[in-house]
């Protein structure tokens, strides 16, 4: 967690407005496929980050681009079962 953090410093880009928090914005219109893919793959970092699976190179950068949404769902606050996935 220590490397996505400092990483997070220099690349982060959800400061204002988390996945999640996106995701239910659209709802009413409808969601963005691209936003549903992201999301699906913060998801499969989350798990793996909760069962001490190491993380590649390219996640551990997605999970730092990311690093608001990432603490979102380590702390139970997610939308997994509004989409479907």
């Amino acid at each position: 967690m220590l490397k996505i953090k400092i990483h997070s410093w220099f690349i982060q880009a959800d400061t204002n407005a988390s996945l999640q928090f996106r995701i239910r914005l659209q709802m009413e219109e409808g969601i963005n496929p691209e936003l549903v893919k992201k999301y699906t793959k913060l998801l499969s970092c989350a798990d793996k980050f909760l069962l001490n699976t190491n993380l590649s190179y390219n996640e551990t950068l997605f999970c730092a681009r990311y690093f608001q949404s990432l603490k979102n769902e380590l702390a139970g606050r997610t939308v997994r079962h509004l989409i479907n996935l």
